[in-house]
Order: C-alpha cells, then structure tokens, then sequence
C-alpha cells in the first residue's frame, strides 16, 4: 500500500520515509490528515525534512550576505528552539554543511534568525565588546 506525502513541491512515497510503524501518514501543504490517535508532530518527518528537503545553501546565501567579499553568515546568531520550548541561543555557522550538521544532531522545533554582531555569537561571552 503506498502513501504518498506532499511537503512542497517534492512528493516521496512511503518508501522514503523513515518511521517506526507502518500506518498512513497524509500531509498536504496546508493540512495533516490523521487517524484519531496519531500524534501532529512527527519526528520522523522532521528529520527527513532536514535531511533531504531543507534548503540550506540557499539559507545560508540569503541570511549570509556578503559585506566587501566576506559572507557574515558566521556573525548572524540562531536559536533553536528544541524540545519541551528550550531555547539555545547564541549559535552560529560558517556554512551550509555546518548548519545541516547541527540541525540533523539537535532537531529544532522551530529556528530564530537573530541580529548580525561584530563577532561570532558563540564568542558573545569572551567578546569584550559583543554587540549587534
């Protein structure tokens, strides 16, 4: 039996998705359609969204924009928002493979873009003069 699910513009069939047991999954741009004790929020789906669909070289251009010839995507702060509602600011990347790599690790629920500082955000402790 084939389930088909729509995220965008790409359509996988059940054979690409990753899940622990084998009851229909629908989604459409728009709306989920579920069986009664089907959970929303699925971790499965999540993770193969950052995994093949996700677009990180183009959100890494975009929030990156260069300055003089230098990218100043390593001065923008993420939050990611995991779990439960905890919030990890202060992160920042020099990539798209670096981003892909944590995303992939820690699964945010939702991302925050944050301000562009003088430094890296992940130095905002030792920086003397950390500012936006």
């Amino acid at each position: 039996k084939k389930t088909w699910i729509n995220m965008g513009s790409a359509i996988l069939d059940n054979d690409d998705v990753p899940r622990q047991d084998d009851e229909d999954v629908l989604m459409s741009d728009h709306a989920v359609e579920k069986k009664k004790d089907d959970p929303v929020f699925s971790i499965e789906l999540l993770r193969l969204y950052y995994a093949r669909l996700f677009p990180y070289e183009e959100m890494c251009g975009w929030l990156g924009y260069e300055e003089g010839g230098n990218s100043l995507l390593s001065k923008r702060e993420f939050v990611f928002t995991l779990e439960d509602e905890v919030w990890c600011r202060y992160k920042s990347f020099r990539d798209a493979v670096e981003l892909k790599s944590a995303m992939l690790k820690e699964m945010p629920r939702k991302i925050d873009l944050g301000a562009i500082y003088n430094v890296s955000p992940i130095e905002h402790k030792v920086a003397s003069n950390f500012k936006p």
